[in-house]
Parts: structure tokens; sequence; C-alpha cells
């Protein structure tokens, strides 16, 4: 029997021999097959996507907004009233803007993607009674992991064993100064920054080396749960102003074209000549060049921002750089390195003095 997720929200309240008998575990780790067996039933075996399908999907999505649909639309209604001029001026304006647009995500996204194979977290972990260095993304729940100063915390642990290990928790809880960890239980309330028998996803080890047996992986993580609003996929107030727009317009030709035909209809009008204005007019009010000149507009500034090191993954967040007035961050370890350092020492007199910096030597 194997546990992949114990779903205990206070398991520092436990000692690491109740995990170690929970997980199935023992001081020497896992065997190669059962961290393997486990691993797949945790879900994290993805099958990968492969580039052509992304770049597919990537360019597909470029034309689902309203917008674009509406140009789309202009461009079938045109065909149908055999105006060849219009189909061929708006399909190329809807197809540069969309590939426009294509080559700059994509472009974005592949310099994510190699940013990130270069700093793949690896850990050390006991595997068959023998220690190994795996990715990260392979640690299932009751992993023992190896650590020592400068290591990444890529999951949560109870601590098994330490020796003066002091972890750097800023990422959680804003605090710089390392806090010392060692192996026991804490109460089920105590708060973050006190359970001291707990190593975090997204901390690192500072100083000293101890070992740990991993209880959450992957989301169920504390660091993951933080992140999540994080990933989350919000429209900007762009692309929602342009939805609402494309959307009005679509309502205005529709109901423009039933009323014209309406009235052309009670008028006794021939019914295919007053279908055929109703659609010539909404071509008319299609905005052929908006998307394209939002799109060039947009890349102007991608460009401007790469020239400073900065990636823009999506167009549309250019208009959100524009809009903003203040930007608030925590300062210790973002903006200050959350390290003091000696700038002189003075004496009593309060000026820089040899003897004095001698003597504190």
């Amino acid at each position: 029997m194997t546990t992949q997720n114990n779903n205990t929200p206070s398991f520092w309240q436990y000692d690491a021999a109740y995990w170690l008998n929970k997980l199935n575990s023992g001081e020497k780790g896992l065997s190669s097959e059962d961290a393997q067996s486990r691993l797949a039933a945790s879900g994290k075996l993805k099958i990968k996507i492969s580039p052509f399908r992304k770049d597919v999907r990537l360019f597909i999505k470029q034309f689902t907004d309203p917008m674009m649909m509406l140009l789309i639309g202009a461009v079938i209604l045109s065909a149908f009233l055999g105006d060849t001029s219009d189909v061929l001026i708006i399909l190329f304006i809807v197809l540069s803007t969309g590939t426009l647009s294509f080559i700059q995500e994509r472009n974005a996204g592949k310099v994510v993607e190699k940013l990130q194979s270069l700093i793949q977290l690896t850990c050390t972990v006991m595997r068959d009674g023998k220690t190994a260095e795996i990715p990260s993304t392979s640690i299932v729940s009751g992993d023992v992991l190896l650590f020592h100063a400068g290591d990444m915390v890529p999951a949560d642990c109870i601590i098994l064993t330490s020796n003066e290990l002091h972890v750097n928790e800023a990422s959680l809880t804003g605090e710089s100064y390392p806090v010392r960890k060692f192996p026991g239980s804490v109460s089920a309330t105590t708060v973050l920054a006190a359970r001291t028998n707990c190593l975090w996803q997204g901390t690192n080890v500072v100083s000293g080396n101890g070992t740990a047996i991993v209880t959450e992986t992957g989301k169920n993580t504390f660091f993951s749960n933080i992140t999540k609003s994080a990933t989350t996929d919000v429209p900007t107030a762009f692309e929602t102003g342009i939805k609402k727009f494309g959307y009005f317009l679509m309502r205005i030709s529709l109901i423009l074209c039933a009323f014209i035909l309406g009235v052309n209809l009670f008028l006794h009008k021939d019914i295919i000549q007053s279908a055929l204005f109703a659609l010539a007019l909404a071509v008319g009010m299609a905005p052929e060049l908006l998307p394209a000149i939002t799109t060039i507009s947009m890349s102007a500034g991608a460009k401007r921002l790469l020239a400073r090191k900065v990636i823009v993954k999506k167009l549309s967040s250019i208009q959100n750089f524009g809009e903003l007035n203040l930007l608030c961050t925590d300062k210790t370890g973002t903006i200050t390195e959350g390290c003091i350092e000696v700038a002189d020492i003075v004496g009593y007199d309060g000026k820089s003095d040899p003897y004095t910096r001698e003597l504190a030597y």
C-alpha cells in the first residue's frame, strides 16, 4: 500500500516517525519501483504536447476574440456577395494580424522555456538506500531528501535529522532572517514562521545540513496554494474592452441588418436585393484595420521592452503596463538583498578611526 496524498492540513503536528510509518517509507528512502508507481499514481507523468500542436493551438487562439470573429464573418459575407476585393483585403488584414500576434507570443514562449530549462531544479534523494540526483518534479510523498547549504526545497517536508540547519523562508513569511530547523512536532495551531520541524517548497537552505521526508508535492504544497491565484489567466483590461466593443458591434450590425431587411420587406422590395443590401451594410461596419493597428502598436511596445531585457509573453498585457501608476512590492529580498554590511567603524567622535577598526577586528 502506498499513500500519495495525505491531505492533512496540519501535518506539522506529527513527528517524522509518524510520517515514515504512514507513508510506508524508511530512513533509507523508497525503492525505485515504489517511487515510480507513486509518481504515476500522482498524475505527474503527463503526455507532452508536441511543439507543432502547441503552435497550432496558439495560432488558432489569435482568431477567437470577438473582433477577429467579426472580421472573419465579414470575409464570409463578402465572399457570399461576390465582392472579391473585399474578401482579399479583409482576409489579408486578418491573417497578417493573427500571424504577427502568433509570432510575438511564440517567440516569447520559446525564450521562457529556454530560461526554465537553464534553471531546472534538482535535489538529492535516497533511492534504494543510495543517494541520487533527480529532477524535483520526480519526487513523491515518502521520499527522503538530503539538504545542504544552497539547496532549494522542492516540496513540503518533515525534518528527520538536522545539523545546524538554517532555512530562508522569506518567500513565504517575508522575513529574511534564517529560521533554525530541527526534528520534532509542534501544535496544529502554530503559525507558519514557528513551524520549526517543517521545510517548505520555495525556500532555500542557508547553512547546515539535514534530511527530511516529503509529505506534500506539486499542487498540494503550501507554496503552490499561495501561487495558485498568480497563475490564473485573468483577462486584461484591454482584452475585456476589445471583447465588449466587438460584441457591441456585432449586436449593432445584427440589429441594423434585421431592421433594414424588415423595412425593405415591409415596403415590398425584392427580398434577395434587400438581403444583399443588409449583408453589405454588415460588412461595411466591420472595423477591418482596428486589430491590425492594435497588434502593431503593442508589438512595438514589446520590442522596446525586449531591448530592456523584459519578456512580454502576452501582447495584450502591454496595455496594462501603460495604465500602471503605482507598484507595491515587498522590499526585503527583492528591492534589497536582505543582508547587513559594515560600511565603516568610527570612534567616539563619529569619525572613521583605523585604531578602533583594529580593536574591533
